[in-house]
């Protein structure tokens, strides 16, 4: 049984000898929101390049012809 000791601490009681206490928290909205986080700063980022060498590209392109 898991016990709450303060507000963000939380407390088992293990007996006496050696034991491995492995505590797993992966809620499934944590890993949906890193995803959507990557997708909307990646877009961020492909926004930023194009918009910096779209110039670049149409200034050639007009000294060309």
């Amino acid at each position: 049984k898991i016990y709450k000791t303060d507000h963000a601490v939380q407390s088992i009681i293990v007996p006496a000898g050696n034991h491995k206490v492995v505590m797993i928290f992966k809620p499934a909205s944590y890993y949906r929101y890193v995803r959507l986080a990557s997708i909307s700063l990646s877009i961020i980022y492909l926004t930023i390049i194009l918009s910096l060498a779209l110039p670049f590209a149409k200034k050639k392109l007009t000294t060309k012809g």
